[in-house]
């Protein structure tokens, strides 16, 4: 009996001690989600800005199974190749559409996720100041850009999967290992192992969600070198077929970004010195943001390079020199600090200008490129403020205050970026008085005043619409003069003039914009501008250059229903109604709900007296607008031509239901029922 309570304690202390670990634990992560919400809590009352309609509010992937499907087998159906995030934007649309609050809450979720499995993973490698280093990650105003920008739902949900593949993975033998820093031999049959399926499951997950992720297998690398202070060949072993697949996803993407996004030409051509005069200025560059987050831009300045000036190579110099004296002073210092820099420097490299991406034709840097590598850097101060603190036997009081002030900071400041994010006008206007010579922060402001005109002319508010028109007009003036050549600064012009009715002046500012194109080599990416200029010469009665233009718009872009649709309605304007019948066919293949299309092609069958499958086209166009009244009207006439006058008078009568003043459903009634219509008195 004695003994038995002697050996009470020895049970209960464990358990107590677990229960009070768990209860730290819970604590920790509450105190995570916390700073992060209150970080980011004016992100909710957000809208959409810049690329967002591309990649959700005029995305037509997500309205649809079809779409869902496109997600995954059709790389060319989204802006860039991550069906992950894309799924994501679709289980959303599917539950709330497009308020915009939805999906900033989903990004201010997937954030503090990483954060709590940032700590989680940090104290799993044992990492002095592990929930600090998580904390400030949290809170850093560097990562407001992925964040608050819907569109970087990429980084955000791949450092998640990111995060959880590492977790995973340190439940294999492989991992096992790291973490205990033992070297015995690894179990050559890794692949028996289910948390190493998991682990290479979640990494394919963040590789589909951004490819700058690639990098995971290294980083587990400088892992196990950090933790045992060599890497052995067994060592790859398990992590071959994670490069395998690593590697081979990252390059389909630098292959879309020249093929898909368009990353090729003039401002893309830079030697492999000046590549790395641009990666040795970007790497201080983000290292001085993390540091000293003032001031953060949206869009920063576009620096010159140029191998000429000596000074320039400075920057990458002193990289080399900082790996190599952290490489030399690894037995005073520890292997700790080289690890955290090989782990930023591996994490970033894709982004630091050796590999073609589109910013870097207006910019070198943006802050949501070091989201995933920022991190090594942080905990690499946590970690060593936490260790000078512990030397030094610092009062617990001045800890708190010093952690409390750091993290109030933190909060503070992304709450003032946060706001930045509100609107496309608060973003642009921030970004203006920040980078005044960007020719893009220029002709994006424009773009607001112009959305702003269209309203208000929608709304005949003519006066205020007028201001506006001017405010845009001034702002793509400014692009044009910063870029005069660069063949979208011309455009822009162009779709203003047409928007105003200046067609001959929006023709001079159009075919600006096909010289250069061409002369770059890029005029598949400026197909638009064909289009546009055959609608300017269209109205200005230059018919067969107009035709011209729709058809090297096609050429370019076999599958662009607009230039179709406009080469179609030019076609019948000349009585080619068989031409014009091939193209409005082919204009309802690439968009089968385009209304006004069937509509035409009804028209033209009618006028050919294809009776049947005008009524077809017609019916279609019912169906897809049950308010069409001339739909009704023509479909009538169809049957008042094939002897059907009890169903040509239900339409004519579903005609002037919707609009009674709608002269051919009067006429018809007229004819097929006169004494229920009589003629109207003029």
């Amino acid at each position: 009996m004695s003994g038995r309570k002697k050996q009470l304690p020895s049970v209960v202390a464990p358990l107590g001690e677990r229960n009070g670990l768990v209860g730290k634990s819970i604590l920790a992560a509450i105190g995570l989600l916390a700073l992060v919400w209150l970080a980011y809590s004016p992100v909710l009352s957000a809208g959409y800005i810049w690329d967002d309609p591309d990649y959700v509010t005029r995305n037509p992937v997500l309205r649809s199974w079809e779409g869902l499907s496109d997600i995954w087998i059709s790389p060319t159906s989204t802006p860039q190749y991550y069906p992950m995030v894309f799924s994501s934007f679709w289980v959303e649309y599917h539950l709330w559409e497009l308020h915009p609050a939805g999906y900033h809450i989903d990004n201010i979720l997937l954030h503090t996720l990483s954060a709590i499995l940032l700590w989680v993973v940090l104290k799993k490698l044992k990492v002095p100041g592990a929930w600090m280093g998580a904390a400030i990650f949290a809170v850093h105003p560097i990562e407001v850009e992925s964040v608050a920008w819907i569109t970087e739902r990429k980084n955000v949900l791949s450092l998640v999967f990111y995060l959880a593949a590492l977790l995973v993975y340190f439940r294999t033998p492989a991992g096992k290992m790291l973490l205990e820093s033992t070297d015995s031999q690894p179990d050559k049959t890794f692949w028996r192992s289910p948390a190493w399926w998991v682990a290479l499951g979640l990494f394919v997950a963040a590789l589909l969600s951004k490819s700058v992720t690639a990098s995971w297998p290294m980083g587990v690398l400088v892992l196990v070198w950090w933790k045992r202070g060599r890497i052995r060949w067994r060592d790859l072993f398990p992590l071959l077929p994670f490069i395998l697949i690593g590697v081979a996803l990252a390059l389909n993407t630098a292959r879309m970004e020249h093929q898909q996004v368009g990353a090729y030409g003039a401002e893309w051509a830079f030697s492999w010195i000046d590549r790395c005069l641009i990666a040795g200025r970007a790497l201080w560059f983000y290292v001085g943001k993390l540091i000293w987050p003032h001031p953060l831009v949206f869009i920063y300045p576009r620096w010159t390079i140029d191998a000429n000036q000596p000074m320039q190579y400075l920057y990458p110099a002193a990289a080399l020199l900082v790996v190599a004296i952290l490489f030399f002073l690894r037995r005073h210092i520890g292997r700790g600090p080289l690890a955290a820099v090989l782990l930023y420097g591996g994490t970033l490299f894709p982004a630091l200008g050796f590999f073609n991406v589109f910013p870097m034709r207006y910019s070198f840097v943006a802050d949501h490129f070091q989201y995933h590598a920022g991190i090594a850097l942080i905990v690499l101060g946590t970690a060593c403020g936490t260790q000078l603190i512990m030397r030094w036997k610092w009062a617990p009081l001045y800890i708190w205050m010093i952690c409390a002030a750091i993290l109030a900071d933190g909060v503070w400041m992304t709450r003032r970026q946060v706001r930045i994010y509100t609107n496309p006008m608060t973003l642009w206007t921030d970004t203006l008085s920040k980078n005044p010579n960007s020719w893009m922060v220029h002709m994006n402001l424009g773009h607001v005043w112009m959305d702003q005109w269209k309203a208000l002319h929608a709304a005949g508010q003519d006066a205020q619409a007028h201001e506006m028109f001017a405010k845009a007009l001034a702002e793509y003036q400014v692009s044009l003069q910063l870029a005069p050549q660069l063949p979208e600064t011309h455009l822009v012009l162009g779709q203003a003039m047409a928007e105003q009715g200046d067609y001959e002046a929006a023709i001079l500012y159009y075919r600006q914009t096909q010289r250069l194109a061409e002369r770059s080599g890029r005029a598949i990416w400026y197909v638009e501008v064909y289009n546009s200029l055959g609608l300017a010469l269209s109205a200005t009665g230059h018919p067969d250059e107009a035709i011209a233009n729709y058809r090297k718009a096609i050429e370019l872009r076999p599958n662009y229903a607009r230039a179709h649709y406009n080469l179609a309605v030019e076609l019948e304007k000349q009585k080619r109604l068989d031409d014009a019948i091939a193209e409005y066919g082919r204009t309802i293949e690439l968009d089968p709900d385009n209304v006004q299309a069937h509509y035409n092609l009804g028209n033209c069958y009618l006028n050919q007296r294809r009776l049947a499958e005008a009524a077809e086209q017609y019916s279609i166009v019912i169906r897809l607008n049950p308010r069409h009244a001339a739909a009704y009207a023509n479909r009538g006439w169809v049957y008042v031509l094939a002897g059907q006058n009890s169903a040509a008078a239900a339409d004519f009568r579903a005609a002037l239901a919707i609009d009674p003043n709608l002269e051919p459903a009067q006429k018809g009634l007229q004819k097929v029922a006169p004494e229920r219509f009589p003629p109207v008195d003029r």
